[in-house]
């Protein structure tokens, strides 16, 4: 059977395209349990090295932790000697996971005060009702108890632009208070950076 060189060249191309994708991780989608609070994972599929990065601001949640975070990563890895821009053949995504501790309950009123008659679930505010139908005051959230730790999860995920493959992926969840928050947040954005090209399962650095 003769093939012609157009064709040889084209099989040829063919070739080369497929041994130079990335290597994709095993089931990268598969649902991953969240490691336990202290502890640091990740896994390097492919070098990194000093790459441009272009990090993904898609899953910023609008809370003060979140954007202090965010902005500190892309500091970090600027210093780490990755560079960061609008372009670039990789792309890395910061997701935090945390929610503040629920407030204290400490110093309130363990007796409060019986509901008045007509006010209860059901009670209708109508004309006909025995309480005048105003306006509830607006309700004033109390800040979060100092005290009080609740679960920080980061992750990180570096991959490629074209094709979506994942080159490096890096956890860590820490317990904190939520006036320590962001010292956390940053403590952990520290290690899981530094961690860049390895692959390690470790106790994390959580800060008192």
């Amino acid at each position: 059977m003769k093939f012609s060189v157009v064709a040889i060249a084209s099989l040829m191309l063919l070739a080369a395209q497929a041994f130079a994708q990335p290597t994709k991780p095993v089931n990268p989608a598969a649902p991953v349990p969240p490691i336990k609070a202290g502890s640091l994972v990740t896994k390097s599929y492919q070098p990194i090295g000093k790459s441009k990065l272009q990090v993904d601001l898609t899953v910023v949640n609008a809370g003060e932790v979140q954007r202090d975070l965010h902005d500190y990563f892309k500091q970090r890895l600027t210093a780490h000697g990755n560079p960061v821009g609008s372009s670039g053949t990789l792309a890395v995504k910061l997701a935090i996971e945390y929610v503040a501790p629920a407030p204290s309950l400490a110093g309130t009123n363990a007796n409060p005060p019986p509901t008045p008659p007509g006010v209860g679930a059901g009670t209708s505010t109508s004309q006909e009702s025995p309480i005048p139908a105003s306006k509830a005051p607006a309700f004033k959230p109390t800040s979060p108890t100092p005290s009080g730790l609740s679960p920080m999860h980061l992750t990180i995920t570096v991959y490629r632009e074209q094709g979506g493959a994942v080159v490096w992926s890096g956890e860590a969840t820490c317990n904190t208070p939520f006036k320590s928050a962001k010292i956390t947040g940053r403590a952990m954005i520290d290690q899981l950076v530094e961690s860049l090209d390895k692959t390690r399962a470790r106790d994390a650095d959580c800060p008192l």
